[in-house]
């Protein structure tokens, strides 16, 4: 592990022409005047004859394409003739598979189906982030790479830094004809919109994004005597006691040392608890700011928590069961993982009701720290490129978003996209309630070492919670991870 061999080192010895309607309507008015010559029109440009629909998959209906026809009015700065997009074919490298793959695959159909340029998208699957990282690294030393691909922001940082590879996209998102209006760019999530700028440029757009939450037993919660989620560290404290003390109290053993807080290592949980704690990851000048006293303090509180027997660590990656069986009053899940916690409480025939709530303020409001995939292009020819933010448009548009969050259980990316969703918020409420919470998301940090860091993160949170480990030990600990992060940063430069 990237930090705990450092760890244990030294805490025991370290994102007009105006066609002038030429004034033919004086003819008639001024009878008088002598009548002035009509003037011939300018033929118009051909329009290109959209190819015949090809074949789509069952029940899939195409929709017209309205978001990529351009107006006349605007002059674009993109200096591509839609001429030149005619029969283009590019390459769309992308991670997803099982229901979301097909979704995709059925949404870049429709694409090649209804462009009125006869674009077509090649979809090649590389079935998960890893795959494609490790696929993408090699195929760019070969000089060969797809135009267009969906992957984590900071794995495009990475194949960015030996050479300027990917595409800004500020030129895109602002061109009058090709690009999004202000009313567009405003029904993105701000902190989903904001996650890929990087080095004063945009060089993404987000695809999908989930999120790490608190699973919140109500009924539990009831039983103990709270009516409300605790929306305060304090409050939170002291359900979390109150449901181990129960656990501890009861007729059943097998439950003693359970009941409150089931802890997680994973980073974004770790990095929720930092936010809520209104601490700041990312230095405002140049890399990472690990050593504060609001992370000093969400420690901390973290590590009392754990020292009080009101949080606990298990030996699952996802301890659905464990939550539907009340060894743990609070325990954390992706919003994306709400149906896979669902199906845990009825396989137990569990009736207990059950809701996903912020990560509670040590002071002020908590933020909500979303994740995921980015649509990237990689440079190419003008015309190439152009196709490939089309696609992007196409992937990105509510109707897609929607299909895409029904699919996945994951988080569009585009508020309206909500508006249309159907099955997903009437079979999980509990995901309606996470999706409450996006206006005020927040992304992970947009630095390309966060590929690396945020295992140093995990490993930090494995050493907060050791056996030997010690509450004041917890500014070496911090200070550790803080120059073990900006180490990883400085060797990414």
């Amino acid at each position: 592990m990237i930090i705990r061999n450092r760890i244990q080192f030294e805490i025991w010895n370290k994102i007009s022409q105006q066609l002038c309607l030429v004034a033919i309507l004086l003819v008639a008015l001024l009878s008088s005047c002598e009548q002035a010559p009509t003037p011939t029109p300018k033929p118009e440009k051909a329009t290109p004859t959209p190819r015949p629909s090809r074949p789509t998959q069952a029940g899939i209906t195409p929709r017209p394409l309205g978001i990529f026809t351009p107006t006349t009015a605007p002059t674009s700065s993109l200096k591509v003739d839609s001429n030149d997009l005619q029969g283009l074919e590019i390459l769309f490298w992308h991670p997803w598979s099982g229901e979301t793959g097909r979704i995709v695959e059925a949404l870049v159909d429709e694409f090649n189906s209804s462009n009125i340029w006869g674009i077509e998208v090649v979809a090649d699957s590389q079935t998960g982030f890893d795959a494609l990282f490790e696929n993408l690294s090699t195929t760019l030393e070969t000089g060969a790479r797809p135009d267009v691909i969906a992957s984590f922001f900071y794995h495009g940082l990475y194949w960015n830094r030996t050479g300027d590879k990917l595409v800004e996209l500020e030129p895109y998102v602002n061109d009058p004809v090709w690009g999004f209006s202000e009313e567009e760019q405003a029904d993105f999530y701000t902190g989903m919109w904001e996650q890929e700028r990087w080095d004063s440029g945009r060089f993404g757009l987000p695809a999908q994004r989930t999120a790490q939450l608190l699973y919140y037993n109500l009924t539990w919660a009831k039983e103990l005597g709270f009516a409300n989620a605790p929306t305060t560290a304090s409050q939170f404290q002291r359900q979390a006691c109150t449901a181990a003390r129960a656990n501890q109290s009861d007729t059943d053993r097998t439950n003693d040392g359970t009941g409150g807080l089931i802890i997680s290592l994973d980073y974004d949980v770790i990095l929720n608890w930092i936010y809520a704690f209104q601490g700041q990851v990312v230095n405002p000048e140049d890399g990472y700011a690990f050593d504060t006293s609001e992370i000093e303090a969400a420690f901390n509180f973290l590590r009392e928590l754990y020292d009080q027997g009101c949080a606990w660590l298990t030996e699952q990656d996802f301890p659905e069961v464990e939550f539907a069986t009340r060894q743990g009053l609070f325990s954390t899940g992706s919003s994306a993982g709400i149906p896979s916690q669902e199906a845990a409480f009825a396989d137990l025939g569990s009736k207990d009701e059950w809701t996903v709530i912020p990560f509670p303020a040590g002071r002020g409001e908590a933020d909500f720290v979303t994740y995921g995939p980015s649509f990237m292009v990689f440079q190419s020819e003008p015309d190439k490129q152009l196709a490939s933010w089309l696609l992007i448009k196409w992937l990105t548009s509510p109707a897609s978003q929607a299909r895409l969050a029904e699919a996945s259980a994951h988080f569009p990316v585009r508020a309206s996209s909500l508006d249309t969703l159907d099955l997903l918020p009437r079979t999980h409420p509990q995901w309606s309630v996470a999706a409450s919470f996006l206006p005020s998301a927040r992304p992970e940090p947009p630095l390309e070492s966060w590929r690396i860091v945020r295992w140093a993160v995990s490993d930090a949170a494995t050493q907060l919670f050791r056996y030997y480990f010690e509450v004041d030990q917890v500014p070496q600990l911090i200070k550790l991870l803080d120059q073990t992060a900006n180490d990883l940063n400085d060797s990414s430069q």
